[in-house]
């Protein structure tokens, strides 16, 4: 979140951690996919356990399992940050979940599943969750851009 306060003052533009909902639906698209890709896992589309790789990889090595929405790596590589509390489905902004307020103290969804993971866990609805002083090579992000 710092880095995207930091990169808007610098650029003027708006950018953000997505919120679950935002990253979930860059990853399914409108048909609600299992994979960026389609329902049916194929190896060779993500950088995962069964990949056999064991670390990360640039962006974009993956190109065949680009998302609906032209994003890459949404599955494997490195689970993401999203800005939201988990909080159960479905989802509702107006919960709490993403009430950023002191958020030292809250756990935060990570969502898409590590080159360390196997396929289930790249699901495009895989999460799990961990408090931002998490040290993890495991982790990373991605950032939205809004108007």
């Amino acid at each position: 979140m710092a880095y995207a306060r930091w990169l808007s003052a610098q650029t003027g533009l708006n950018f953000s951690l997505p919120t679950e909902a935002e990253w979930e639906y860059a990853a399914r698209g409108a048909d609600g996919r299992i994979w960026p890709w389609g329902n049916t896992w194929e190896v060779g589309r993500a950088n995962s356990k069964e990949a056999g790789i064991n670390r990360t990889t640039p962006v974009g090595s993956y190109p065949s399992g680009v998302s609906p929405y032209g994003a890459l790596d949404m599955a494997g590589n490195v689970w993401e940050w999203t800005r939201s509390i988990p909080n159960p489905y479905p989802y509702n902004a107006a919960d709490g979940r993403e009430n950023l307020s002191d958020p030292r103290r809250k756990h935060f969804s990570i969502c898409g599943g590590s080159a360390s993971d196997k396929a289930p866990s790249l699901r495009a609805a895989s999460r799990i969750s961990y408090t931002p002083d998490i040290d993890n090579p495991d982790i990373g992000f991605r950032l939205v851009r809004h108007p």
